[in-house]
């Protein structure tokens, strides 16, 4: 009985410890977005786009479409930025690069970091961005340029 009273001491204290121990470097929370969620940013090419569970779809065989996406924060009393991956597919007959651009606001939706990437693979592929910055109940978007044949399939949030 003594050694199942010290088994369980020795386990609260270094329980206590452990959750003590700062976590820096470590994301509090990865969250995952479909590119369902994302909207046409021109309503003239609302048509042109199939969204769905599966993605963002660029159906045009001819033109690029930007598409925009706002993430949601669980944890809006940081402020030192997140970093997302655009998971995507770029078709082979694309002309022009898949970019996106992420964008930290604050409440009232001022900028308060930007980053933007870009890429000409072909396939599947993945953007990473990131911003330092982040508002006190803030909240990111993300405007894709989809090429034509395109689809944006989700993003990943690390915050």
């Amino acid at each position: 009985m003594k050694n199942n009273k010290f088994l369980l001491a020795a386990g609260l204290i270094a329980g206590s410890v452990l959750t003590c121990l700062p976590v820096t470097g470590f994301a509090l929370e990865t969250l995952t977005f479909s590119g369902g969620i994302c909207d046409v940013a021109d309503p003239a090419k609302v048509a042109q786009v199939f969204a769905h569970h599966s993605g963002a779809i660029n159906t045009s065989a001819t033109s690029s479409v930007v598409v925009t996406c706002s993430l949601t924060r669980d944890f809006t009393s940081d402020t030192n930025g997140a970093n997302i991956v655009v998971k995507a597919f770029r078709d082979a007959t694309a002309t022009v690069p898949l970019s996106c651009t992420m964008v930290s606001r604050d409440f009232n939706g001022n900028t308060l970091a930007s980053n933007t990437n870009q890429t000409n693979g072909v396939g599947v592929v993945a953007l990473s961005l990131n911003v330092a910055t982040s508002g006190i109940n803030g909240f990111y978007t993300v405007a894709c340029t989809l090429p034509q044949k395109s689809v944006l399939r989700g993003i990943t949030l690390n915050e």
